[in-house]
Protein backbone atom coordinates (compact mmCIF):
# COMPACT_ATOMS: atom_id res chain seq x y z
CA UNK A 1 0.00 0.00 0.00
CA UNK A 2 3.12 2.55 0.83
CA UNK A 3 4.64 1.65 -2.55
CA UNK A 4 1.20 2.70 -4.50
CA UNK A 5 1.09 5.70 -2.44
CA UNK A 6 4.46 6.54 -3.12
CA UNK A 7 4.42 5.88 -7.05
CA UNK A 8 1.14 8.05 -7.27
CA UNK A 9 2.41 10.77 -5.15
CA UNK A 10 5.31 10.57 -7.82
CA UNK A 11 3.54 11.04 -10.58
CA UNK A 12 1.41 13.62 -9.38
CA UNK A 13 4.89 15.24 -8.93
CA UNK A 14 6.12 14.67 -12.56
CA UNK A 15 2.39 15.64 -13.93
CA UNK A 16 2.59 18.94 -11.54
CA UNK A 17 6.25 19.36 -12.97
CA UNK A 18 4.73 19.04 -16.71
CA UNK A 19 2.38 21.41 -16.25
CA UNK A 20 4.28 23.92 -14.83
CA UNK A 21 6.47 23.72 -17.68
CA UNK A 22 3.39 24.33 -20.19
CA UNK A 23 2.44 27.19 -18.72
CA UNK A 24 5.75 29.05 -18.60
CA UNK A 25 6.10 28.04 -22.14
CA UNK A 26 2.47 29.45 -22.67
CA UNK A 27 3.56 32.47 -20.87
CA UNK A 28 6.87 32.85 -23.08
CA UNK A 29 4.95 32.02 -26.18
CA UNK A 30 2.16 34.51 -25.62
CA UNK A 31 5.23 37.26 -24.35
CA UNK A 32 6.44 36.61 -28.31
CA UNK A 33 3.45 37.05 -30.01
CA UNK A 34 1.78 40.18 -28.39
CA UNK A 35 5.54 41.43 -28.99
CA UNK A 36 5.30 40.39 -32.54
CA UNK A 37 1.53 41.93 -32.91
CA UNK A 38 2.45 45.46 -31.72
CA UNK A 39 5.27 45.30 -34.35
CA UNK A 40 3.30 44.51 -37.24
CA UNK A 41 0.09 46.85 -36.20
CA UNK A 42 2.82 49.56 -36.39
CA UNK A 43 4.24 48.36 -39.72
CA UNK A 44 0.47 48.74 -40.74
CA UNK A 45 0.17 52.01 -39.69
CA UNK A 46 3.21 52.92 -41.93
CA UNK A 47 1.38 52.13 -44.75
CA UNK A 48 -1.17 53.65 -43.81
CA UNK A 49 1.07 56.95 -44.01
CA UNK A 50 1.67 55.84 -47.33
CA UNK A 51 -2.06 55.53 -48.77
CA UNK A 52 -2.61 58.82 -47.17
CA UNK A 53 0.75 60.33 -48.73
CA UNK A 54 -0.97 59.43 -52.11
CA UNK A 55 -3.74 60.74 -51.58
CA UNK A 56 -3.12 64.20 -50.36
CA UNK A 57 0.10 64.12 -53.09
CA UNK A 58 2.34 65.13 -49.81
CA UNK A 59 5.68 63.32 -48.53
CA UNK A 60 5.42 60.70 -46.17
CA UNK A 61 6.82 62.58 -43.73
CA UNK A 62 4.41 65.59 -43.33
CA UNK A 63 1.78 63.02 -43.46
CA UNK A 64 3.02 61.36 -40.82
CA UNK A 65 3.13 64.01 -38.77
CA UNK A 66 -0.55 64.61 -38.90
CA UNK A 67 -1.66 61.32 -39.00
CA UNK A 68 0.68 60.45 -35.86
CA UNK A 69 -0.54 63.41 -33.81
CA UNK A 70 -4.05 62.08 -33.91
CA UNK A 71 -4.50 59.70 -31.19
CA UNK A 72 -7.36 58.51 -32.48
CA UNK A 73 -6.92 55.48 -35.34
CA UNK A 74 -10.78 55.57 -36.64
CA UNK A 75 -10.24 58.94 -37.14
CA UNK A 76 -7.38 57.74 -39.42
CA UNK A 77 -9.57 55.58 -41.22
CA UNK A 78 -12.22 57.95 -41.60
CA UNK A 79 -9.85 60.37 -43.07
CA UNK A 80 -8.27 58.43 -45.58
CA UNK A 81 -11.78 57.25 -46.40
CA UNK A 82 -13.15 60.85 -46.95
CA UNK A 83 -9.85 61.76 -49.15
CA UNK A 84 -10.84 58.06 -51.69
CA UNK A 85 -14.17 59.45 -51.79
CA UNK A 86 -12.99 63.43 -52.50
CA UNK A 87 -10.31 62.60 -55.54
CA UNK A 88 -12.46 60.62 -58.39
CA UNK A 89 -9.02 59.67 -59.82
CA UNK A 90 -8.73 57.38 -56.41
CA UNK A 91 -12.65 56.54 -56.21
CA UNK A 92 -12.20 53.33 -58.41
CA UNK A 93 -10.46 51.74 -55.74
CA UNK A 94 -12.47 53.16 -52.77
CA UNK A 95 -14.35 49.66 -52.37
CA UNK A 96 -10.70 47.56 -51.77
CA UNK A 97 -10.03 50.30 -49.21
CA UNK A 98 -13.54 49.96 -47.24
CA UNK A 99 -12.81 46.18 -47.19
CA UNK A 100 -9.66 47.14 -45.59
CA UNK A 101 -10.52 49.82 -43.29
CA UNK A 102 -13.67 47.27 -41.91
CA UNK A 103 -11.19 44.52 -41.20
CA UNK A 104 -8.63 47.06 -39.21
CA UNK A 105 -11.61 48.21 -37.53
CA UNK A 106 -12.68 45.39 -36.00
CA UNK A 107 -8.40 44.35 -35.36
CA UNK A 108 -8.30 47.78 -33.59
CA UNK A 109 -10.36 46.18 -30.47
CA UNK A 110 -7.87 43.62 -30.13
CA UNK A 111 -4.61 45.42 -30.46
CA UNK A 112 -5.94 47.97 -27.76
CA UNK A 113 -6.03 45.58 -25.64
CA UNK A 114 -2.77 44.20 -26.64
CA UNK A 115 -1.38 47.64 -25.89
CA UNK A 116 -3.18 48.00 -22.63
CA UNK A 117 -3.79 45.02 -20.79
CA UNK A 118 -1.52 42.31 -18.91
CA UNK A 119 -0.35 39.19 -19.47
CA UNK A 120 -1.88 36.79 -15.88
CA UNK A 121 -0.11 33.97 -15.47
CA UNK A 122 -3.28 31.97 -14.78
CA UNK A 123 -4.37 29.50 -11.48
CA UNK A 124 -3.01 25.99 -13.03
CA UNK A 125 0.29 26.40 -10.58
CA UNK A 126 -2.15 27.32 -7.69
CA UNK A 127 -4.26 24.83 -8.32
CA UNK A 128 -1.57 22.20 -8.71
CA UNK A 129 0.02 23.20 -5.55
CA UNK A 130 -3.52 22.34 -3.22
CA UNK A 131 -3.63 19.23 -4.26
CA UNK A 132 -1.79 16.16 -2.34
CA UNK A 133 -2.29 12.78 -2.84
CA UNK A 134 -4.24 12.73 0.33
CA UNK A 135 -6.76 14.80 -1.14
CA UNK A 136 -7.02 14.62 -4.73
CA UNK A 137 -9.96 14.01 -5.71
CA UNK A 138 -10.89 13.49 -10.24
CA UNK A 139 -14.01 15.74 -10.34
CA UNK A 140 -12.48 18.27 -8.23
CA UNK A 141 -9.46 18.26 -10.23
CA UNK A 142 -11.48 18.61 -13.53
CA UNK A 143 -13.96 21.30 -12.35
CA UNK A 144 -10.82 23.63 -11.16
CA UNK A 145 -9.14 23.01 -14.72
CA UNK A 146 -12.17 23.50 -16.68
CA UNK A 147 -13.02 26.42 -15.12
CA UNK A 148 -11.41 30.28 -16.53
CA UNK A 149 -7.92 31.50 -15.85
CA UNK A 150 -6.15 28.27 -15.49
CA UNK A 151 -3.34 29.01 -18.08
CA UNK A 152 -1.95 32.58 -18.62
CA UNK A 153 -4.39 35.18 -20.36
CA UNK A 154 -4.55 38.68 -21.28
CA UNK A 155 -6.49 40.30 -19.04
CA UNK A 156 -7.40 44.18 -18.07
CA UNK A 157 -5.91 45.43 -14.59
CA UNK A 158 -8.28 44.68 -11.95
CA UNK A 159 -8.60 48.22 -11.54
CA UNK A 160 -10.19 48.62 -15.15
CA UNK A 161 -13.57 48.18 -14.55
CA UNK A 162 -14.86 49.93 -17.49
CA UNK A 163 -18.13 47.85 -19.23
CA UNK A 164 -16.19 47.85 -22.30
CA UNK A 165 -14.11 45.20 -20.79
CA UNK A 166 -16.06 43.19 -19.56
CA UNK A 167 -15.36 40.20 -21.50
CA UNK A 168 -13.41 37.09 -21.69
CA UNK A 169 -9.46 37.34 -21.56
CA UNK A 170 -8.08 36.93 -24.76
CA UNK A 171 -6.01 33.86 -24.90
CA UNK A 172 -2.93 32.50 -27.28
CA UNK A 173 -4.82 30.73 -29.86
CA UNK A 174 -6.70 34.33 -30.21
CA UNK A 175 -3.43 36.05 -30.37
CA UNK A 176 -2.78 34.02 -33.17
CA UNK A 177 -5.32 34.66 -35.22
CA UNK A 178 -4.86 38.28 -35.00
CA UNK A 179 -1.70 37.79 -36.36
CA UNK A 180 -2.79 36.43 -39.47
CA UNK A 181 -5.80 38.63 -40.08
CA UNK A 182 -3.08 41.42 -39.77
CA UNK A 183 -0.86 40.05 -41.99
CA UNK A 184 -3.10 39.35 -44.24
CA UNK A 185 -4.84 42.63 -44.44
CA UNK A 186 -1.07 44.27 -44.86
CA UNK A 187 -1.19 42.03 -47.50
CA UNK A 188 -3.97 43.80 -49.00
CA UNK A 189 -2.66 47.13 -48.20
CA UNK A 190 0.42 46.56 -50.06
CA UNK A 191 -1.74 45.35 -53.11
CA UNK A 192 -3.57 48.93 -52.49
CA UNK A 193 -0.44 51.14 -52.73
CA UNK A 194 0.57 49.20 -55.51
CA UNK A 195 -2.61 49.94 -57.86
CA UNK A 196 -2.28 53.61 -56.25
CA UNK A 197 1.20 54.55 -57.45
CA UNK A 198 0.39 54.64 -61.07
CA UNK A 199 -2.55 56.94 -60.33
CA UNK A 200 -0.30 59.20 -57.93
CA UNK A 201 2.27 59.45 -60.26
CA UNK A 202 0.40 59.49 -63.69
CA UNK A 203 -0.05 63.64 -63.98
CA UNK A 204 3.54 64.06 -63.07
CA UNK A 205 5.12 61.75 -65.49
CA UNK A 206 2.42 63.56 -68.52
CA UNK A 207 3.45 66.74 -66.86
CA UNK A 208 7.25 65.51 -67.12
CA UNK A 209 6.66 64.48 -70.75
CA UNK A 210 5.11 67.48 -71.73
CA UNK A 211 8.00 69.54 -70.94
CA UNK A 212 10.10 67.59 -72.48
CA UNK A 213 7.91 67.75 -75.48
CA UNK A 214 8.22 71.74 -75.27
CA UNK A 215 11.83 71.80 -74.59
CA UNK A 216 12.30 69.79 -78.06
CA UNK A 217 10.27 72.47 -80.01
CA UNK A 218 11.98 75.25 -78.16
CA UNK A 219 15.37 73.51 -79.52
CA UNK A 220 13.97 72.64 -82.95
CA UNK A 221 12.75 76.92 -83.35
CA UNK A 222 16.02 77.99 -82.40
CA UNK A 223 18.33 75.69 -84.52
CA UNK A 224 15.46 77.09 -87.35
CA UNK A 225 15.97 80.57 -86.42
CA UNK A 226 19.96 80.68 -85.87
CA UNK A 227 20.37 78.58 -88.99
CA UNK A 228 22.25 80.44 -91.80
CA UNK A 229 20.20 81.53 -94.88
CA UNK A 230 21.74 80.43 -98.37
CA UNK A 231 21.62 82.80 -101.23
Amino acid sequence: MDEEVEHTRKELEEFKADIGQTAAEMTAAMHRAIGKSITDWSRMEGSLVHIASCLLDSKTNKVGLVLYSINNFHTWLSIIEELFVMDSNFSPLRSDWNEIAGRLRKLNDVRVRLAHHALEPGRALEILESITVENISLETFEDDFDSANVFPSLKPHKNDTRMKWKKKAVSLDEIVTFQEQLIDVIEMMTALLIRMKPIHLGPKQRLVAKIKELQQKAAQQQQTATKPQTE
